[in-house]
């Protein structure tokens, strides 16, 4: 199972793990790429999630990717 843990606090979010940890087996996976079929990008300005590649995995296994 995994768990995504979002927040601006970086030292909440060091408490949250921290007690996440001794209750459970946990895991950090750092940075969050790809989840469900989602693409995510952090940037700056914020997060980004496009569902590109999917899409295009869609295509490929139905033969469609040189369709018009």
């Amino acid at each position: 199972m995994q768990t995504i843990l979002l927040g601006n606090s970086f030292s909440d979010m060091q408490h949250v793990t921290q007690f996440l940890d001794k209750a459970f087996k946990t895991k950090d996976l750092r940075t969050l790429k790809y989840i469900l079929g989602l693409e995510v990008a952090q940037s700056c300005t914020g997060i980004h999630v496009s569902q590109q590649k999917y899409a295009l995995d869609i295509l490929v296994e139905t033969g469609l990717l040189a369709a018009k």
